[in-house]
């Protein structure tokens, strides 16, 4: 089990501080939602908690120890990253690709590396597509199968910044679904990236709010997005309706008048 922490985390990009000075700590077993408004920090914080942005001040730390001191293959297997937009440098099968997930390992030849292969191809919906290029994808079909990449390196944090932005809606919530038991069956802790503040209601068990690189709230989605939270980062006023894990939020704007 890996607790992932963050202690007096800062991040600088561009000449610039993106992520001031924050901590937490974030247990196994849990999936925690990111979320703020474009230019919060929220990607910069993701790299950060994945070892592949170096901290401007403080440290993130996996189990006690420092993530900058880990070597680069043992941080691989116990952190999966998937980035907002993910490149592909060849033209590969889609098994292939997923294959890759398995570098850290160095099994990917092996029986367990299939096995491991296999069950990230199903879970995200792709074993009719293993053998098809990767170019031949559709968009949401190509973000699926580099969310297998990291499934099947099976790491014991999940780090995905986005990962529902190209997908359908089916398989959305299918999505959500496997990331949410994968977190509390396996014990392993998921951090998610999220726009959709519904989904982060409905699914996470912790919310972190940023904005201006500075952690506004922490803690059960139900405080953490609260409506006076979403008035004072987002400036809307908004409330939510319906029941625990299936709440729908309202915006109280004006709506537009029709003749």
């Amino acid at each position: 089990m890996a607790r992932l922490t963050a202690t007096d985390l800062a991040v600088r990009r561009g000449g610039r501080r993106v992520v001031e000075p924050l901590s937490f700590a974030l247990e196994p077993g849990t999936l925690t939602a990111i979320c703020g408004p474009n230019g919060a920090g929220k990607s910069s914080l993701l790299m950060a908690l994945a070892g592949l942005l170096a901290a401007d001040a403080g440290e993130a730390a996996l189990d006690g120890q420092s993530l900058r001191a880990l070597p680069a293959k043992r941080r691989a297997r116990a952190i999966g990253y998937l980035p907002q937009e993910g490149s592909l440098a060849w033209d590969i099968a889609v098994q292939s690709l997923v294959a890759l997930g398995r570098y850290p390992h160095g099994d990917a030849e092996s029986e367990a590396g299939a096995r491991a292969v296999a069950a990230a191809l199903a879970d995200t919906g792709l074993e009719d597509l293993a053998r098809r290029p990767v170019s031949q994808l559709s968009g949401g079909e190509r973000a699926r199968a580099l969310l297998a990449r990291v499934l099947a390196g099976q790491p014991q944090r999940i780090l995905a910044d986005e990962p529902l932005a190209a997908l359908d809606l089916a398989h959305q919530l299918r999505m959500m679904s496997h990331l949410t038991r994968r977190a509390h069956a396996a014990k392993e802790g998921v951090v998610l990236v999220l726009h959709d503040l519904s989904v982060a209601m409905n699914h996470a068990d912790r919310a972190l709010v940023l904005d201006k690189g500075r952690l506004i709230a922490d803690g059960p989605p139900e405080e953490a997005l609260a409506p006076s939270v979403i008035e004072r980062v987002w400036g809307v006023k908004a409330r939510w309706l319906g029941a625990p894990a299936q709440r729908a939020l309202i915006s109280d704007l004006p709506q537009p008048t029709h003749p």
